[in-house]
């Protein structure tokens, strides 16, 4: 066990060295809480350290459930429990409030912070009738100003008021336990019961984070723009084998709408300019920067006939196409065609917005359909070049646009 708590000012730290390097070092473009989920949900899995170190915290909790008196901190906690709850060990099982753990040194305050925390979706299981405490406990969630007295009597009456029958068999069938012995306490998690002694910490730090997740807020905006779209699939195929890193960064901001685009820049700075860079005839949008700039009519054309004579052929591109080229495809036809049409697809979206930027930044037009096949030929390259042949095998196989010449070299069908 930890003995001292990390200081404020090494969290604050950490998390800036690592917004830093996502961000490389300028604004935040998309939420710390929404960047903790899961890629499937619009996510990194990025770790979020306050609620790892809350989960590590309960791991303290678990040594202590296991009843291994080796450990020389147990008998300070059960010291501070015991002040706490003024009722022994079992002050474990108490709804306290964080006022009460005033005065604790501060590991063991983080420890009981964590605990206060995870309470909530425990349920004990104790042979026989609950304990006058615990019902007690319960009672003054509710309303604090009950007299302890009074609910004991309450509790007593009820249970006498019981069938001499059903106060045996609930008696009788339980296993008896020793009175030092704690109860059980389970964690419910997707149907699952987890025992609280074997639960790891990352079970724990999964409970805690699913209540701090935060939707991501560009799927109501797509929710607008496409209404028949079922937004919570955009995130599904953000994973394409062989992909590249620059590919996947640009998609993962397309589907987070975190382009800068010139009405957006125009918003943080009413000197720039919002026409398109490229074309020069409308406001240049998210829907106008991908979809609508009449500098992509002929490169859409091209994309078209490549997806359909290599793969997509029995498809109305026409009549999908926006959804088709922001997001791609979801459903699964064979696992190459599938694979392949969001690996062009994902490459010509990173063409639109490069051929942007050298316009933006540059003030120079660039022939997008060149430029795309230029990334594409770079990028394949290079995974057979250094992937080795099982690589070159995977592109090859079942694939009507790449095959391999007869010096080995790769063809393309374009």
């Amino acid at each position: 066990m930890s003995v001292i708590e990390m200081p404020e000012w090494v969290m604050n730290e950490l998390n800036k060295i690592v917004h830093d390097f996502i961000w490389e070092g300028k604004g935040v473009k998309i939420a710390q809480k929404t960047l903790v989920a899961r890629k499937q949900e619009g996510g990194l899995k990025l770790i979020d350290l306050e609620t790892k170190k809350l989960a590590i915290r309960i791991k303290t909790v678990k040594k202590y459930m296991e009843g291994r008196w080796e450990f020389g901190w147990r008998e300070f906690l059960k010291k501070y429990i015991d002040d706490v709850g003024r009722m022994g060990e079992y002050g474990w099982y108490m709804g306290f409030k964080q006022s009460m753990t005033v005065g604790m040194p501060d590991i063991y305050r983080e420890v009981m912070e964590a605990w206060r925390q995870v309470k909530d979706i425990i349920y004990e299981v104790i042979p026989g009738f609950l304990r006058n405490n615990c019902i007690y406990d319960s009672v003054c969630e509710l309303d604090g100003m009950e007299s302890r007295v009074k609910v004991n009597n309450i509790y007593e009456r009820i249970k006498a008021s019981l069938p001499s029958k059903w106060v045996n068999v609930i008696e009788k069938s339980c296993v008896k336990k020793k009175q030092q012995d704690l109860p059980e306490m389970y964690i419910m998690k997707d149907g699952e019961k987890y025992n609280i002694k074997s639960i790891s910490v990352k079970k724990v730090y999964d409970l805690f984070i699913m209540d701090q997740i935060k939707v991501p807020a560009s799927e109501k905006v797509w929710s607008r723009v496409f209404e028949d779209l079922d937004v919570k699939k955009i995130w599904s195929n953000m994973d394409i084998k062989y992909n590249t890193i620059e590919c996947e960064n640009n998609d993962f901001l397309i589907r987070h709408n975190r382009i800068y685009t010139n009405v957006v820049l125009n918003k943080i700075n009413n000197n720039n300019n919002v026409m398109c860079d490229v074309c020069n005839t409308d406001h240049e949008t998210f829907l106008h920067y991908f979809l609508e700039c009449n500098e992509l009519k002929d490169f859409f054309v091209f994309l078209k006939s490549l997806l359909k004579k290599n793969c997509f052929d029995d498809v109305n591109l026409k009549e999908r196409w926006r959804k088709i080229f922001l997001f791609g495809v979801f459903q699964k036809k064979t696992a190459i065609d599938f694979w392949f049409i969001n690996y062009v697809l994902s490459h010509a979206r990173l063409a639109v917005v490069l051929r942007r930027n050298y316009a933006h930044f540059e003030g120079r037009k660039v022939k997008i359909k060149d430029f795309f096949k230029a990334i594409m030929t770079r990028d394949i390259e290079m995974c057979c070049k250094y992937g080795g042949d099982d690589v070159k095998d995977f592109f090859v196989t079942g694939n009507k646009f790449i095959k391999e010449g007869e010096r080995k070299e790769v063809l393309y069908n374009w």
